[in-house]
């Protein structure tokens, strides 16, 4: 094969990886935004994707030269009808989201089993046909090296190194220029180009060149040079090992965005940090397998054996806080040489996110490697080893997402999954071979022990608030949560970040709404539960109140912040239902007097653009009763970038003609209230006077002793009333939507306006 068309075939590659990055970090998200915001529906597209891949790659090799012949076109033809393919979805999944969004609706909230099924099977059959066309590219591309290489047996190595480098330029573009660029159907449309392009490019390439012959894919299997396999494998051992890599990096990636979101935040770009870390370092692993090829010095397996139980367990130790400290205390005069004044979070991250690529480098070694020695070439054998590699990564989301995560927690899960590893080490340990491979596996024996004790028994991860005294943990499949402290001093942590606290203002969030209302209120809801403070107050008006958390380990938490939890529970006005807020709103039949949510904190965090969206409140105002009020929680109103200030105002403004804006008590946030009809906020005196007597109760609960009730609540809102021209500032500039989520992604905008006015 000439260099040119080699070069042509490595850039096809290149664009495809990276237009796949592209596609699947945007359906997650569009999955998200359909069916729940929550881990396992995130580990189900994941597991999805996986499964198109391994199905494609499985019967894509099986079918490749039988339809090439029959169809009388050459390889390289039916690559670009596969790329087109994939192309199409990204103009298609949306749509199907939307309509199997709409077809769940009745099944109830995403407790019910029967819902998780019945959306995990719609988002199979909307995903699978363009993620098999993704996974057939392998095995169709290296039947046509096949057909022009001589020595075609490196080809799936070739191909995947391509398709990583690819896919790590996507991971790093996609969040950090195309989102904030273009939106979702912006930069799913540029992948969808890409796609496009490469498909244009291969067939009018295919055209120079014949189908293959009858027989033809045999030649793959010409003799490989020296020393570019393992000598230690055999078939049946490597395509084990596959399945077992497979299934625990895969596992690992969703277990480690639990236990570093800590560390990382919870960001969007602490996902992308994790995954382009992930990316490039299976690339650096890819590079020196071929590297070695080319050199006929190949690793043999007993080495990386050695090598992947220790490295499984580096990030075990780094989420534990007295390990990552002190070697974080030991980086920080690096970290500020770089960055002047740096916190510690920021070799603590920098630490946290390393700590995967040895493990993630050794896979991209190791698994290339693997299916190259096993295929020789043959597009069928790759196509059947890496299914089977990718069968393992199929299973391992799930397993994690709703087995070892709920179960073990975070640091246990970790070293669950590095057990299959240990098992693979002591496979090649305790065959017989030289001295120097006997004391190898003892030492290697012996470091893990020491690393299993150590972080088994005497370590406790950030996740298990190791870092708080008297921390109670409680995980479900969505999340972590951890209550702490006495008192006001009491805490909710939900995956290692703070919530809320005992706070008055959180009863403002029910009492401002319902005391500016025109009319006696019969029904309320709240959308995101927290301590349960905001629900409590709104059933001390004595109406039905309904809260609505994606959280269940949060409803769960109840009682641990309010001593009459368990009589609330009793209510009959009280319902607390475990779903996303968006998608109680789109299902339920009752309407609402008031509608009071608190986003979580920062105002950035991933996922929380869809509750402050123009869909949002389309959903919103559907759900109101005559004269009812929005009431929406804006953290740090007047300490965020005010572009997002500005964001967050125009687009809630847009869909309410009727706005009123309150600076909270030391000016933590704003109350913002939002009606289809003129809102009426009254006096202090007035608005103590339409609480009934529970509700002044409720209302002066954590009051200062000496504190009236008009005083209290003239000083904790009333008194600062914001003018909503003078916030939103220019009409025309951003949005919040569901394809451009203003909020969470930023940092172009702010490098422009640092690099503006430094």
């Amino acid at each position: 094969m000439s260099p040119r068309l080699r070069r042509f075939l490595f850039a096809c590659f290149v664009l495809s990886g990276f237009s796949g990055l592209v596609d699947q970090i945007i359906w997650v998200r569009l999955a998200l935004a359909s069916f729940g915001v929550i881990t396992p529906f995130a580990s189900v597209v994941v597991s999805v994707f996986m499964l198109g891949l391994a199905l494609g790659t499985w019967g894509g090799g099986r079918a490749v030269a039988p339809v090439s012949r029959r169809l009388g076109v050459s390889p390289l033809a039916l690559y670009a009808l596969v790329e087109a393919i994939i192309g199409l979805g990204a103009f298609l999944l949306p749509s199907l989201f939307s309509g199997a969004r709409a077809a769940l609706l009745p099944l109830g909230g995403m407790e019910s089993g029967l819902y998780l099924a019945a959306s995990s099977g719609l988002i199979a059959l909307a995903l699978l046909p363009f993620c098999v066309a993704m996974g057939a590219t392998f095995p169709i591309m290296m039947s046509f090296i096949a057909g022009e290489d001589s020595e075609p047996s490196g080809s799936f190595s070739f191909l995947y190194l391509a398709n990583v480098i690819g896919a790590f330029a996507g991971a790093v573009a996609t969040p950090v220029f195309l989102i904030e660029w273009l939106g979702f159907s912006g930069s799913l449309a540029f992948g969808a180009g890409l796609n496009f392009v490469v498909a244009g490019a291969c067939l009018t390439t295919a055209f120079r060149f014949a189908p293959p012959a009858t027989g033809s894919e045999v030649s793959p299997m010409s003799p490989p040079p020296s020393g570019a396999f393992p000598a230690d494998i055999g078939p049946r051992l490597t395509r084990t090992v596959l399945f077992i890599t497979g299934f625990t990096a895969m596992a690992l990636e969703i277990v480690w965005m639990r236990a570093f979101t800590p560390i990382l935040g919870t960001l969007v770009y602490a996902f992308s940090g994790l995954l382009a870390l992930y990316l490039i370092s299976t690339f650096l692993g890819s590079a020196l397998y071929r590297r070695h090829r080319a050199q006929g010095r190949v690793l043999n397996v007993l080495p990386l054996a050695f090598f992947l139980p220790l490295a499984a367990l580096l990030p075990v130790w780094l989420a534990i806080p007295k390990y990552i400290s002190i070697l974080a205390k030991e980086l920080l005069p690096l970290a500020e040489l770089v960055y002047p004044g740096a916190p510690l979070w920021l070799p603590m991250s920098a630490l946290a996110l390393l700590s995967i690529t040895p493990f993630c480098g050794a896979l991209g070694y190791l698994t290339p490697m693997l299916i190259d020695h096993d295929a020789r070439g043959a597009p069928e054998r790759a196509g059947r080893a890496y299914a089977i590699n990718i069968t393992g990564s199929i299973l391992g989301p799930l397993v994690a997402a709703y087995g070892l995560l709920p179960l073990f927690g975070s640091r246990v899960a970790m070293l669950v999954l590095a057990l299959p590893l240990v098992a693979l080490f002591l496979v090649y340990a305790s065959r017989p071979g030289p001295r120097r491979i006997r004391v190898t596996a003892a030492v290697g024996a012996v470091l893990a022990a020491i690393g299993f004790i150590q972080t088994g028994a005497y370590g406790r991860s950030f996740e298990e608030g190791s870092h708080i005294r008297n921390a109670r943990v409680r995980r479900d499949h969505t999340a972590t949560v951890i209550s702490f402290g006495q008192g006001f001093g009491r805490h909710l942590l939900v995956n290692g970040y703070g919530m809320t606290v005992l706070t008055p203002l959180t009863k403002i969030m029910a009492h401002l709404p319902l005391a500016s209302l025109s009319h006696p209120p019969k029904r309320a809801l709240v959308i995101a539960f927290g301590m349960g403070t905001t629900f409590r107050s709104l059933l001390s008006w004595g109406i039905e109140a309904t809260a609505v958390e994606l959280v269940p380990s949060v409803i769960d938490a109840f009682g641990e912040y309010h001593d009459d939890a368990e009589a609330i529970r009793r209510n009959p006005r009280a319902q607390l239902v475990v779903d996303d807020g968006r998608r109680f709103l789109a299902r339920t039949p009752q309407r609402f007097d008031v509608i009071t949510l608190d986003p979580p904190p920062p105002v950035e965090t991933a996922g929380s653009s869809l509750l402050y969206a123009r869909e949002f409140y389309a959903l919103a105002k559907g759900k109101l009763a005559a004269g009812g009020i929005v009431h929406q929680w804006f953290p740090d109103g007047v300490n965020v970038e005010p572009a997002l200030r500005q964001a967050v105002l125009r687009t809630a403004a847009a869909a309410f003609p009727h706005v009123r804006i309150y600076q909270s008590h030391h000016g933590f946030g704003l109350h913002i209230l939002l009606s289809m009809e003129p809102i009426e906020v009254p006096s202090a005196e007035l608005f103590i006077a339409r609480l009934p007597a529970a509700a002044r109760n409720d209302l002066m609960e954590w009051s200062p002793a000496r504190s009236t009730p008009e005083a209290f609540i003239q000083e904790q809102v009333l008194e600062r009333e914001l003018d909503l021209a003078t916030l939103v500032g220019a009409s025309d500039g951003p949005f919040i939507s569901d394809d451009r989520p203003f909020n969470e992604y930023f940092i172009l905008r702010r490098v422009s306006a640092g690099l503006a006015n430094p």
